[in-house]
């Protein structure tokens, strides 16, 4: 069994240098500032390398911090790209935008968007942008610096995960996604908390086992990660059931204690957020919490805005869409004929994991998460987001449900060991893995062809 496990760390640590080779020069395909709001993301990871956690706000403004003048300037030429779908960078505007140095000159920027986020999710990015000033580089190798910060940390979560529990056919199907990777590869908050999902779910399923040994220090570990998690994903609240349910399990008080610690902090960060976060760019007179009352007051107005919403034909398409991968700023499209091969694909490979069998007990946990994530998505565009009064929920992408759909395939990532138990579980098992790795292939054609059609 040693022998086995070495095996199997080797293996997981060969696969996640290849990966990050690819990632790496896959990266470097995509210009600066292509992910939606990437350039607010990459502002507020500034401000956490200043060592300023909060926003403030100016009269009259939006909340925003101070962010160097060269770092915004490197920002708004790359948003022409984002404005113009036909332009291209000119040999002298990558000459000039290669001349851009850290001004040492600050100027007030505004990023309402990201001030809901625990500032932790930045750390990555932020690393690199301090050691890009350390060293005195240029704005834009800081800037690659910072994505390629991001990137690695999304490697090496994956590869802890995988090393937890071994991930699934449809796991890697999810991850492999146009709109997945594209946002790993961006340094967004998007890869790095969908990685994040991925370890907090791997480890729930150790710690679900009763007979896993785990330190005091690997639990408070674990609930350090949901609270980075849920504090930059609202969504993804619900995960704290994970750690009600792993203490039940275990009988463990401490970990029952650092999960509603863990939570008292998200939903305290949240309240404090909600009423300190200006965005003017919200067409409405009322606060969050006058939203929220609002819809509590009249919950049947709230369920005709989500029965309309939901039963939208076109909005229907573009959040499959989205899910799959609508990628720039939701302004690319893949080749119409990825979408249905996909979506074949996905349900193809759930259909076969889901008769393969999944982790047990456990899975009821991560389904109901997932689950309860989903509705949390809509309700806090609704309140966080649309005018009222509402017709529709306005906001919501389809890769907001790519965390809560990668919690519903762990529950599906079953051992190998359940293959040996039948004849047919064997063949679900092959099922999966063929219509897993025939769905990738679909994925990283479409990416590439997108990708050399959009930018290149």
């Amino acid at each position: 069994m040693a022998a086995e496990g070495v095996r199997h760390a080797w293996a997981i640590v060969a696969a996640a240098l290849v990966v990050w080779v690819l990632m790496l020069w896959g990266a470097t395909r995509i210009p600066p500032m292509q992910s939606p709001d990437e350039h607010s993301h990459v502002a507020r990871a500034y401000l956490l390398c200043q060592g300023q956690w909060t926003l403030f706000t100016p009269l009259g403004q939006s909340s925003g911090g101070l962010v160097d003048r060269q770092l915004v300037e490197l920002m708004d030429r790359h948003l022409r790209l984002v404005k113009d779908a036909s332009a291209r960078l000119s040999i002298n505007d990558s000459v000039a935008l290669g001349e851009l140095h850290w001004s040492g000159e600050e100027i007030f920027s505004p990023i309402p968007g990201t001030g809901y986020y625990l500032p932790l999710i930045y750390s990555p990015q932020a690393l690199g942008l301090c050691l890009g000033r350390a060293l005195r580089l240029p704005m834009l190798e800081s800037y690659q610096l910072a994505r390629g910060a991001a990137v690695t940390t999304v490697v090496l979560l994956l590869a802890v995960a995988a090393w937890v529990y071994a991930p699934g056919p449809i796991t890697l199907l999810v991850l492999c996604l146009p709109m997945s990777l594209f946002q790993a590869l961006s340094p967004t908050v998007d890869g790095v908390s969908h990685a994040l999902t991925l370890l907090v779910a791997a480890l729930f399923v150790r710690l679900f086992q009763r007979d896993f040994p785990a330190s005091a220090w690997l639990k408070t570990g674990w609930v350090v990660a949901m609270v980075v998690l849920a504090g930059s994903r609202p969504q993804l609240l619900p995960i704290f059931l994970l750690a009600g349910a792993a203490a039940w399990r275990r009988r463990d008080g401490l970990l029952a204690a650092a999960g509603a610690l863990g939570l008292a902090a998200v939903l305290g960060w949240y309240v404090w957020a909600a009423g300190s976060i200006v965005d003017t760019r919200l067409a409405r007179s009322e606060g969050l919490g006058a939203a929220a009352g609002h819809y509590a007051a009249h919950p049947q107005e709230l369920l005709r805005v989500v029965r309309a919403t939901l039963g939208d034909a076109e909005l229907q398409l573009f959040y499959g869409r989205s899910f799959v991968g609508i990628l720039g700023w939701l302004d690319t499209m893949l080749p119409l004929w990825a979408y249905p091969a996909l979506a074949a694909a996905l349900g193809g490979t759930a259909l076969f994991s889901a008769l393969r069998g999944g982790v047990g007990p456990a899975a009821v946990w991560l389904w109901a998460v997932a689950l309860a994530a989903v509705p949390l998505v809509l309700l806090s565009l609704l309140v966080g987001w649309t005018p009222l009064p509402a017709t529709r929920i306005e906001g919501v992408q389809g890769r907001y449900f790519i965390a809560p759909a990668l919690l519903a395939a762990m529950a599906l990532a079953s051992p190998a060991t359940v293959c040996s138990h039948a004849a047919w579980r064997r063949l679900a098992g092959v099922g999966a893995v063929v219509t897993a790795t025939v769905g990738i292939a679909v994925a990283l054609v479409a990416f590439a062809q997108t990708l050399a059609q959009r930018y290149h």
